[in-house]
């Protein structure tokens, strides 16, 4: 850039005509607990993010849902020997819909982590953290299985094990590690029907 700009009449009118009264002093203090501030400490002073919210499945699902939920689905049609016609067939299943249930949360759970750690480090660090629990489920998820609701369960118990590298790793909860298989479903990086 380095335009030189002179102060011509009309640019110093301008500045004469500001109405300075609008402006405040900010203690340091309030820009530091500004959460606009959190990338920026984080990016230049290393400072720490701390923890993301809990995720929170809605009631209702989402559009965005639907991927890994029809692979559930599928999961629990084959397992039972009969397709469920939706998510609220297998929501209403005695033991299936416990387990939807639980997949939605952690789907939202690393859903809500990503976001915060997406607006508050480096898309970088999300995407590290994303590689890591991918390569921990690899042979998991590669492996041969009963059936389709065995691979997931098998990739889920994995997931939750895996111990990955990285600044966002100490606060990869266990839900957060298994939502984001759902996520690499959905982005069509996992399938659970091989």
């Amino acid at each position: 850039m380095n335009e030189h700009i002179s102060l011509d009449d009309k640019l110093k009118a301008f500045i004469e005509a500001w109405d300075f009264s609008r402006l405040s002093p900010i203690s340091v203090d309030i820009m530091l607990t500004d959460v606009a501030a959190i990338p920026v400490l984080y990016h230049w002073f290393g400072a720490d993010p701390g923890p993301a919210p809990v995720g929170m499945a809605p009631l209702d699902v989402q559009p965005t849902e639907l991927p890994y939920i029809q692979g559930l689905l599928d999961a629990y049609g084959e397992r039972e020997g009969a397709a469920f016609a939706d998510h609220n067939a297998a929501g209403a299943h005695a033991v299936h819909g416990p387990h939807l249930r639980m997949q939605r949360e952690r789907y939202f759970d690393a859903d809500a982590f990503t976001r915060f750690y997406r607006d508050n480090t480096t898309p970088k660090d999300t995407d590290d953290l994303r590689n890591e629990i991918l390569h921990g489920i690899y042979e998991t998820h590669a492996a041969k299985h009963d059936d389709i609701l065995s691979r997931v369960n098998a990739v889920m118990i994995q997931a939750g094990n895996t111990q990955p590298a990285g600044p966002l790793a100490k606060y990869a909860r266990t839900p957060v590690k298994q939502g984001i298989c759902h996520h690499f479903v959905n982005e069509g990086q996992l399938k659970w029907k091989l």
